[in-house]
């Protein structure tokens, strides 16, 4: 039973000493017996102290007055340290502990005035209380419930009024942690209002902001619509003159191309006609004079050839005749060795056949030898059998019949095991059958399964191709929505600038009136009437002219600023302008700009200047000019200007780019530029480009509704697809599992075969032993009748007188055959003899016929290598020969061509200079192209750049197709007119409506999110209340179910209820008992006797354990009030409780309990000390019986 508790180990403990006292209660009923003032209450006071309470609730539990009585007490001395040890069953870790057993011990040191200190060990660790609480607190174990009865608590918990029994039920049912739960959540709720108020101030006051912006935002959505579109038709015209360039340099490539074909033809004639006339130049100078060196020398080589030729042939006819000689050599050594290997084959033949005799001859005389140890075997066998005599006959008779006995036997076994094989065999036969017809049905389930799985891949491959399909449309649906939201885009911006004229035209006027009003409020603050105004900033300052345009463009708003001394300047100077209704105006407090400090100056070496170096201003204005431009720097790269940027300031390149720290963040560096007025705008062909933009966004509405359909169809499609390859697959399962069937099938046939052969063979052995039984019976049989008739003395003396006279003559001839083995190897030793002569000679004349087959082949190489050079000679002087020939001709020619040679190179290097001024005027053309073509592909990769930093590529490539480019020109005129006439916006309206517009819906979701919040923290703590009070009159409902149960045990016809006084709000209402004993009326618990009122308090302590069962419970002396029936009762109630969980009791009846208990421990002091006995159950109820029962 895990938690219960497996032994206590007390030490200096009120009357347990310093020697350590081991208390081990049973796993059920434990009782404690023993004389008043013993420690059996002390004991069990023992056991609580561990459980992790305080000092002072345990003194308040214990009932004791000073925390020095806890420690014992002997004589004068009280002991230093209290420790006590509990240890609980965790076998079935009923502790979160990975340990069989929990041990906690607490030990007690005492100091003069109370307890030094109390600490507390864990499976001896150190740890502190809570740690022991929370343990016990999750296992359920709580010390000061009802399952630790201290004495006397009965009388308490009788007494208890209905607030302290409400208070006990409210703790059981853990209100306090619904009451801290409600905490929480009103907590929670009161910072949620509170962040809601805030939220409310904050979100008006964003509102009116965000108002503000919107309406900066329509002007300058107004500008960006005009720069998209006329940023789109320069695309569009950029894109016009990159396709004329591309078409102009194609054409001047191929252009180019054509020349260098007609050079390269140029080249090649040019070439051809120079080596022509070097050749006839060459010709001209060497012709004769080669021609007659040539011949002279081709004369030298003829006369060597020919003496080389003739050397050749004698020493060809030399090896011819040392060839012959060799060869009737080796004819004359061959014949030889012929002549000796015949004779050698010869004698070897010999000695094969005298040693073929010698053998037969050796295994004649082994022969005889083994014929004559035989015969005189047989001799002495039958001397034995002829003295052996009539005994022996009739041992055979006898073993004859023995044999004919087991000879019957085995063939009557043998006839019995034929039978059971042939049974077997049929067995067999069928099996094989039957596993056949399996064999069949496999190979055809087998087919069909690789059908259905062809099947299977075809079809998964047609889905894979429709679900690829189904993919391009996706994608090209994707993309199509994404062209139509660009041109819904680009159609909303036209409209709202087509709907915003009326609106567009108020805002000029108000801004006239507004800028009247500022003329005025600047006309009063000139004659003093509002003071403290310096004035306007722009009349304040004075900037070169070429750097006006940079500081106009920084400064932008600021420049209409009004420069004030101090904050109640600038406060009436906002007064004024709200009465005068001047619209927005900045006003710049110079006493606060002094207090502001600009930041440090930055070096760096790309630095051109400072924007405040660039501006003159008196005294009294230069701190606002530092204000306002301390941070800006103008630098000479883009490089430099994003170091800075990073360093916190702003930094502006020669093109005017903007370098700020979350430009360089995200990568997007913005571009100056400057704010001119806001006029009225002009939209006769911004009318046109919404129709053409409606034509098209319903051209793309239109294909999104045929790829939807398409997608759809492809979707449909792809369901039956899938829908039978799903039945395919489940047909495929089916066969699978037939097929898997059908193979276990035949599985368990094999088995069974297999079985049923190894019985078959089992049963062959068998019957093969019993038939080789029975032959060697048999023979056994056979052998006995014969030496049984052989057993004649006659007949037996005959026999021997036969085989001594057949050992003689097997002798004489042993002898005779001996005689001839030793001619024989004589013999075979002389033609050994001869043999070894003989292969002697064949060796030596193979060794000279080797040599003299060598001398022939080299002779034979070396004739083919002078053949060989003979011909080469004779081929070289043949081709001499012939060219000799040749050259004398070619001199003839020679001699008669020369002036044709002299005219022909006169011809030739005339051709050659047309050619060559013909090829220098179009190697200039084609220069001049190629640099004309250079320039057009740097103009073409120009406008690629600019064609690739365009956003508006694909919507130019559109307008390009569908508009000519004269009528593109005559918009973009247009355009550019307007944005002369369009008036100043600001610029900043996109970025801070952007910035604050998140801002303001976060704020907005957020303080949606607040009120949900808070409605939802509402409507948790009501059910946090319902809960808590379901719980309660849950809890109340079930003790008293229990209580009445228990009460009826004590008195029948009993009944007992607890009851809320405030049934409307149970949680926090008082709890009475109300009892009705017997016939008596319903009563409430004070009226109750003195006897009632303990076993009704028993019976509610009892409930309690049953609503709230805990591992182990401690009643001290809880039946002191009872008479013996109510005693007798209660012990069969605590041994019902002790089957479910561990009971420890103290008790002073004990004869009740101890016949129901499982183990008994005694106690009782001994030399100032307490001492534990146990007393087997048996034998203390038999001591208590005995003296009523003895004689």
């Amino acid at each position: 039973m895990s938690g219960r508790i497996l032994s206590v180990r007390v030490r200096n403990f009120k009357v347990f000493g310093p020697r350590t006292t081991c208390f081990q209660p049973a796993s059920g009923l434990t009782l404690l017996i023993g004389p008043n003032g013993q420690g059996k209450s002390s004991l069990l006071q023992a056991t609580i102290l561990p459980l992790g309470i305080n000092i002072r609730r345990v003194l308040r539990l214990l009932g004791v007055g000073s925390v020095i009585d806890l420690f014992h007490r002997k004589e004068d001395r009280v002991a230093r340290k209290i420790s006590v040890e509990i240890a609980f069953d965790n076998a079935d870790r009923f502790f979160p502990i990975d340990s069989d057993q929990v041990v906690i011990r607490r030990v007690l040191t005492r100091s003069e005035g109370g307890v030094e200190a109390s600490k507390f060990y864990l499976n001896g660790r150190r740890v502190q209380a809570y740690v022991v609480q929370n343990l016990l607190h999750r296992a359920g174990i709580d010390p000061t419930g009802f399952n630790i009865v201290p004495q006397g608590a009965i009388v308490e918990i009788a007494n208890k009024d209905s607030e302290e029994l409400a208070a006990y039920i409210r703790s059981l049912a853990g209100i306090e942690e619904f009451e801290e739960r409600r905490r929480r959540a009103e907590k929670r709720l009161a910072e949620a209002e509170q962040h809601l108020r805030e939220l409310r101030g904050r979100r008006a006051g964003e509102e009116r902001f965000v108002l503000t912006l919107s309406r900066d935002l329509v002007v300058a959505q107004r500008r960006q619509l005009t720069e998209r579109l006329l940023s789109m038709i320069e695309t569009a015209l950029l894109l016009h003159e990159r396709n004329a360039l591309s078409a102009q340099i194609e054409d001047r490539e191929r252009h180019a191309r054509e020349l260098e074909e007609n050079l390269k033809v140029l080249r090649e004639q040019i070439q051809a006609i120079r080596q022509e006339i070097n050749g006839l130049q060459r010709q001209l100078q060497q012709t004769l004079p080669s021609i007659e060196t040539d011949l002279a020398q081709i004369d030298l080589d003829l006369q060597r050839l020919r003496g080389e030729r003739s050397n050749l042939e004698d020493q060809i006819r030399s090896v011819n005749a040392d060839l012959e000689h060799l060869n009737q050599r080796i004819d004359a050594v061959r014949r030889e060795k012929q002549q000796v290997n015949n004779e050698r084959e010869a004698r070897l033949q010999e000695i094969n056949q005298l040693l073929e005799k010698q053998d037969q001859l050796v295994k004649q005389v082994e022969c005889l030898e083994k014929s004559i140890a035989q015969l005189r075997d047989r001799e002495n066998s039958l001397i034995n059998l002829l003295s052996s005599g009539t005994g022996e006959r009739t041992q055979l008779e006898q073993q004859l019949q023995d044999v004919e006995k087991q000879l019957r036997e085995a063939r009557n076994r043998l006839s019995r095991l034929q039978t059971r094989l042939e049974a077997r065999e049929a067995v067999v036969r069928d099996l094989e059958s039957r596993i056949s017809d399996i064999d069949l049905e496999l190979s055809t389930l087998r087919e069909q399964l690789q059908d259905l799985r062809d099947a299977i891949s075809h079809q998964q491959r047609a889905l894979n191709l429709s679900e690829k399909r189904l993919t391009q449309l996706r994608e090209r649906y994707a993309r199509a929505h994404t062209l139509l939201n660009d041109a819904r885009e680009a159609l909303s911006t036209a409209r709202i600038l087509v709907m915003s004229i009326d609106a567009q035209r108020s805002i000029v006027e108000n801004l006239a009136t507004a800028q009247q009003a500022r003329q005025r409020l600047l006309e009063l603050a000139r004659a003093g009437i509002i003071p403290g105004v310096l004035g306007v900033l722009r009349d304040l300052i004075k900037v070169l002219p070429r750097h006006k345009p940079l500081i106009e463009a920084v400064l932008r708003d600021w420049l209409d600023a009004y420069v004030v001394e101090d904050l109640n300047a600038a406060s009436q100077l906002l007064a004024y302008a709200k009465r005068m209704q001047a619209g927005r105006i900045i006003a710049i407090p110079v006493s606060l700009t002094k207090r502001l400090r600009p930041p440090p100056p930055p070096k760096h070496p790309a630095i051109i200047a400072t924007a405040d170096k660039l501006v003159r201003a008196s005294a009294q204005i230069q701190p606002v000019v530092r204000f306002l431009l301390g941070g800006v720097v103008f630098v000479s790269s883009p490089k430099a200007a994003a170091e800075l940027a990073q360093k916190g300031y702003t930094a502006i390149t020669r093109d005017g780019v903007v370098y700020t720290a979350s430009a360089v963040a995200t990568g997007s560096p913005s571009k100056l530029q400057s704010l001119p007025k806001l006029p009225i705008l002009t939209l006769k062909r911004v009318k046109k480009l919404v129709k053409r933009l409606e034509r098209l966004t319903v051209d793309r509405k239109r294909l999104i509704a045929d790829l939807k359909r398409a997608i759809e169809e492809e979707e449909k499609s792809i369901e039956t697809q899938r829908q039978s390859l799903a039945k395919l697959q489940a047909d495929f399962d089916r066969l699978q599992t037939t097929l898997q069937r059908s193979e276990a099938r035949r599985d368990r046939l094999a088995k069974k075969l297999a079985s049923e052969r190894a019985v078959l063979v089992k049963l062959r052995r068998e019957c093969n032993q019993t038939a080789a039984r029975v032959a060697a019976l048999e023979s056994r049989y056979a052998q006995l009748s014969q030496r049984l008739a052989n057993l004649n003395p006659e007949r037996i003396e005959r026999e021997i007188r036969g085989v001594r006279a057949r050992i003689e003559q097997l002798k004489g001839q042993l002898r005779s055959t001996r005689l001839q083995i030793e001619d024989i190897r004589k013999k075979i030793e002389d033609l050994r003899r001869i043999d070894l002569r003989l292969r002697t000679c064949a060796e030596s004349l193979f060794a000279t016929e080797q040599q003299l087959g060598q001398r022939r082949n080299e002779l034979q190489n070396k004739r083919r290598r002078l053949l060989r050079s003979l011909q080469v000679l004779v081929d070289q002087e043949k081709r001499l020969e012939e060219r000799r020939t040749a050259l004398l001709k070619l001199r003839e020619d020679a001699i008669s061509g020369r002036w044709q040679l002299i005219e022909l190179l006169n011809k030739r290097q005339e051709e050659f200079q047309t050619l060559d001024s013909k090829y220098r005027s179009l190697l200039a053309e084609q220069t001049r192209l190629l640099t004309q073509v250079n320039y057009d592909r740097d103009q073409l990769h120009r406008l690629d750049q600019k064609l690739h930093e365009s956003a508006f590529l694909e919507s130019a490539t559109e307008l390009l197709a569908t508009h000519d480019p004269d009528f593109l020109k005559k918009l973009k005129a247009l355009l550019h007119r307007e944005l002369r006439e369009i008036g100043p916006v600001n610029e900043r309206a996109f970025e801070e409506y952007n910035r604050n517009l998140p801002g303001f819906k976060k704020l907005s979701e957020r303080l949606r999110e607040l009120e949900e919040e808070c409605n939802a923290i509402r409507q948790l703590i009501e059910r946090i209340e319902q809960e808590k009070h379901q719980t309660v009159r849950s809890i109340v409902d079930r003790i008293s179910h229990h209580f009445a149960r228990y009460l009826r045990e004590f008195f029948p016809n009993s009944s007992a209820r607890l009851f809320f006084e405030d049934p409307q709000h149970p949680a926090d209402s008082p709890i009475s008992i109300r009892v009705r004993i017997g016939d008596k009326p319903e009563m409430s618990l004070m009226a109750c006797s003195g006897g009632e009122k303990v076993i009704t308090a028993i019976c509610l302590i009892l409930a309690f354990q049953e609503l709230f069962p805990a591992p182990f419970y401690i009643f001290d002396e809880i039946d002191a009030g009872l008479d013996a029936r109510n005693a007798e009762i209660l012990a069969r109630l605590i041994r019902q409780l002790a089957d479910r969980s561990q009971v420890i009791i103290v008790s002073h009846r004990g004869r009740e309990l101890a016949r129901l208990a499982d183990k008994i421990v005694g106690v009782f002091t001994a030399d100032g000390r307490a001492h534990l006995v146990s007393v087997r159950p048996e034998q203390l109820v038999q001591q208590a019986v005995s003296p009523v029962t003895s004689p």
